[in-house]
């Protein structure tokens, strides 16, 4: 019987596969752990995904399986390359990938503010890499900072390049599923209305991830943060994200459209893509005051207060909460949903909490939920250098 991963660790210096040596471990999550490693072959760094094999679910080789696919399809510099694959036998299971030696964008938005100019650029990244993404019928499901890599680069005024990771729990329009039915995968932040509800992930459901990642990228707060994961998850069935009226017309546009409630009344991630573009020519507002920020309410009702998210680092807990404003000149966006099937998705919403990432039973409360690990992106902050392609 081959030993298993869990039980020989690979440490600094060890070699796999005869030409990738290990330097160090950059992050580990519940499905495997993340190396950097030099390509003795080509003489390259690389980041290394290694597999845990000890406690796998019988769904998890074909999860290992579906990942390196989705990622071998791909030929796009805003989506994390794959350059290898081991997959069965042996002791250690791998993905070997673009090594991106710079800091994830959740990292980012913690060290300081980002210029509207520059979020715009990674934002029509972004929406470039998930129309290729879209294109071959795949859903990324999990878009999120700490999924978003920035490539140093020269083509950008700003340094930096974004590249999507971590196709781990990406899903094929219309292929078997591989969770239990009614289970929902994703993190509860960024999950899409017709995720929380149960429905099955559709390219929309990136885009309103993404538009919730350039909201953060813009404020430095989260729409959805500040309560409990229940209350993160079920406020986006009641309510729009509500938008810095500072930004001006044209961000708020095209977040508005983003996030809209109704996922076919969101704009493709080439139509996100052009008009990120544009707004990145443009002159941009001063970037908002994340302790004093008047916010545009779209819908029209009172919305509670922003606030960081829960896993912010070096955040006091009581922090001042934000000014609310009411919009004046938007018209009344219809109602997300009546209070009634509100009440019902609060009884039936049942979270099972591995970091940050969560499985959301909604429509089938008596069906067991299945428990999805943190990502390696999550787990430990030197992961954000790394092109991870975590499975959950």
């Amino acid at each position: 019987m081959s030993q298993s991963i869990d039980a020989a660790i690979p440490h600094t210096g060890d070699t796999l596969g005869g030409r990738y040596i290990l330097s160090e471990r950059v992050g580990a999550g519940g499905m495997g752990r993340v190396f950097r490693a030099r390509d003795t072959v080509l003489g390259r760094d690389v980041a290394i995904k290694l597999f845990h094999t000890d406690r796998a679910a019988d769904s998890e080789p074909s999860r290992r399986l579906a990942e390196a696919r989705v990622l071998a399809a791909f030929d796009h510099p805003s989506l994390v390359t794959l350059y290898d694959a081991r997959l069965d036998g042996g002791d250690h299971i791998y993905l070997v990938m673009e090594f991106v030696d710079g800091p994830s964008l959740q990292r980012r938005i913690e060290q300081d503010a980002l210029e509207p100019a520059f979020v715009a650029t990674l934002l029509a990244d972004l929406a470039r890499g998930l129309a290729a993404v879209h294109a071959t019928g795949v859903v990324h499901r999990d878009v999120k900072p700490s999924n978003v890599l920035l490539r140093p680069t020269r083509h950008s005024p700003y340094g930096f390049e974004a590249v999507l990771a971590d196709f781990g729990v990406a899903h094929l329009v219309d292929a078997a599923r591989l969770t239990t039915p009614g289970t929902v995968i994703g993190t509860a932040a960024y999950l899409a209305p017709e995720q929380v509800r149960g429905e099955a992930p559709r390219p929309a459901s990136d885009i309103y991830a993404l538009g919730l990642l350039t909201i953060e990228a813009l404020t430095r707060l989260h729409p959805y943060g500040g309560g409990t994961l229940q209350e993160t998850v079920l406020a986006r069935l009641s309510r729009t994200p509500s938008i810095p009226a500072s930004l001006g017309r044209e961000w708020s546009s095209l977040l508005v459209a983003m996030t809209s409630f109704d996922p076919s009344d969101r704009p493709d991630a080439s139509v996100v893509a052009e008009r990120a573009t544009a707004l990145a020519h443009v002159a941009q507002t001063e970037i908002p005051d994340a302790a004093d920020l008047d916010v545009l309410d779209l819908l029209g009702l009172e919305t509670a207060p922003w606030s960081l998210l829960p896993d912010a680092e070096n955040v006091p807990e009581d922090a001042p909460p934000t000014r609310v404003a009411r919009k004046r000149s938007v018209p009344r966006r219809r109602p997300a949903i009546r209070a009634s099937w509100l009440g019902a998705a609060a009884l039936a919403v049942a979270l099972i909490i591995g970091g940050h990432v969560v499985a959301l039973s909604v429509f089938a409360p008596r069906q067991q939920v299945t428990e999805i690990a943190p990502s390696p992106a999550h787990s430990a902050p030197a992961a954000q250098q790394v092109a991870v392609s975590g499975s959950r």
